[in-house]
């Protein structure tokens, strides 16, 4: 399953240019190829713009810029690194599926990858040209970190505020969840308060660092 992911970047032109790219995804790979050229953080070339999801987008401009420009290039190594992304986000899961089960662990972990691979519903979102799958990916992620024992551990509450600043970057409206979850872990540290605040301050401060630059630039 993962080979055949890997394989949409080998499709002649007509294919490479159809589905499942949409429309809004080529405004975003239009804003990457620019990024890219030399022509800023633009739709046209001219007009700047701040009407997309910026890390992805971003990582997209590496790709054509990988592939000096070229429209066809920069579409190959998208369709690599949106192929990479599922691949992790799927080792992600089986790993939450893992540590959830209390019988066959490796069972669970096969399972959970099988279904993130081969679900249509992630073929048709994850290769629009747009950030849903890193943004599920990183999600799993936060999951994982948040599920390991974190609290009190500098640098584990260091990484899971980098983890929450990349998954804002990835997709704006995250900044809810990073908010919600800082305010659930202040419920939960009541007990002592000085500890939950602390590490809201880590987790959440470390996120708005990691996220800076792009409120900087909308600024």
């Amino acid at each position: 399953l993962a080979a055949s992911l890997l394989a949409l970047a080998l499709r002649g032109g007509e294919a490479l240019i159809d589905t499942p790219i949409a429309e809004d995804g080529w405004y975003a790979l239009t804003i990457a190829r620019n990024i890219a050229t030399g022509h800023g953080v633009t739709i046209d070339g001219e007009t700047w713009t701040n009407g997309f999801q910026p890390l992805f987008t971003f990582l997209q401009a590496f790709g054509f810029l990988l592939a000096g420009g070229d429209t066809m290039g920069g579409l190959r190594v998208f369709y690599v690194f949106a192929a990479l992304v599922h691949i992790a986000g799927a080792l992600l899961v089986a790993s939450l599926a893992r540590d959830a089960s209390d019988t066959d662990k490796d069972l669970a972990a096969a399972v959970a990858a099988l279904g993130y691979l081969a679900a249509i519903k992630a073929y048709n979102d994850f290769y629009t040209g747009l950030e849903t799958g890193l943004q599920l990916a990183l999600y799993a992620l936060v999951w994982r970190l948040h599920a390991r024992t974190w609290r009190g551990r500098a640098g584990r509450e260091a990484g899971l505020g980098f983890a929450l600043g990349l998954l804002v970057l990835a997709r704006i409206a995250a900044a809810v969840f990073v908010a919600v979850l800082c305010a659930d872990e202040l419920r939960r540290g009541w007990r002592a308060p000085a500890d939950a605040v602390r590490r809201c301050f880590v987790v959440g401060g470390v996120s708005v660092l990691v996220s800076a630059p792009w409120w900087l630039y909308n600024a």
